[in-house]
């Protein structure tokens, strides 16, 4: 959506540019603080000529994960450059931005996907190039949002006049971050346990489970895997812990890991007859569980 050319000025007017002691356009407040060979410059704009942006193709997914990491390549074409007497910087920023249902023209940029310098040659007139973006993780919040593009073109008589620059919104296509889900689903692939055991003794036997990621991003932190004599087949606070263990298990959606957990030694457990009970406990904490087996416990 094209800004109204009053507004786009009144816009960049407002901005404090950084640029360099060479002149050359290094950033603008969304790039975080002046370093010190940076000075800011108020820049002046005597006759404008708006910069034209077409997102030719992308391939950043259009639905992101909070708090997970994405990438992809932007396809841009910028129209309307003005250099005529020497090769000057041009600066593109490509952020996600959002503006309420009641004033579409209020925008917010929610966060950086790219900022690139490239160089515009004399009489060149137009940019076209693939410009490498990447979403940072637990950056942006659920919702969704539209691709901007902010680019400035310096005027080459004077390095902080700028008479060509560029402030819009691209309305398609539309990307939606959608709330992170953890859900691991687990399965029992072999078994060496044997089916009776002597309480308080020692023991050779393993249980082999593949865990599942079905959630929408790659497993982070530590996730617990434990084994439970259990007397009704549900772990609670009866149950006694056979071995367990905690480790990050970075799992990608879709994919299975294979895990073997050993069983050395039983510790003292009453006699009976107990059913074995494999717990897994995702980085959310959530609990999910599988049955082994059969398990009898005798004194001897």
């Amino acid at each position: 959506m094209l800004h109204a050319h009053a507004a786009v000025i009144e816009r960049l007017e407002s901005r404090t540019l950084l640029s360099s002691s060479s002149g050359n356009l290094i950033g603008d407040r969304r790039a975080g603080p002046a370093t010190p060979d940076r000075r800011s410059v108020t820049p002046a704009v005597s006759q404008t000529f708006p910069l034209l942006p077409t997102l030719n193709s992308s391939t950043l997914p259009t639905t992101l994960v909070a708090g997970a990491a994405a990438s992809g390549v932007i396809n841009l074409s910028i129209d309307g450059l003005r250099a005529t007497r020497a090769t000057l910087p041009l600066s593109i920023w490509i952020s996600l931005t959002w503006a309420p249902p009641s004033n579409p023209q209020q925008t917010t940029d929610v966060a950086e996907l790219a900022h690139v310098v490239v160089p515009v040659s004399p009489g060149q007139g137009r940019f076209k190039g693939n410009i490498p973006v990447r979403v940072r993780p637990h950056t942006t919040p659920v919702g969704t949002y539209q691709l901007a593009v902010n680019a400035y073109e310096p005027d080459d008589s004077n390095l902080d006049s700028y008479s060509t620059f560029g402030d819009y919104t691209l309305g398609l296509p539309q990307f939606t971050v959608i709330p992170a889900i953890t859900a691991l689903a687990e399965s029992i692939g072999k078994s060496t346990l044997p089916a009776s055991v002597v309480s308080g003794s020692h023991s050779t036997g393993s249980v082999t489970l593949s865990i599942t990621n079905d959630g929408n991003f790659t497993t982070p932190a530590t996730t617990t895997v434990a084994l439970f004599a259990t007397t009704s087949g549900i772990v609670d606070n009866t149950s006694i812990e056979l071995n367990a263990f905690t480790r990050p298990l970075r799992i990608k959606v879709g994919k299975a890991m294979r895990l073997t957990l050993p069983v050395r030694r039983i510790p003292a457990t009453p006699v009976g007859n107990y059913t074995v009970v494999a717990q897994v406990t995702d980085p959310s904490q959530d609990l999910t569980s599988a049955v082994v087996g059969s398990l009898a416990v005798t004194n001897r």
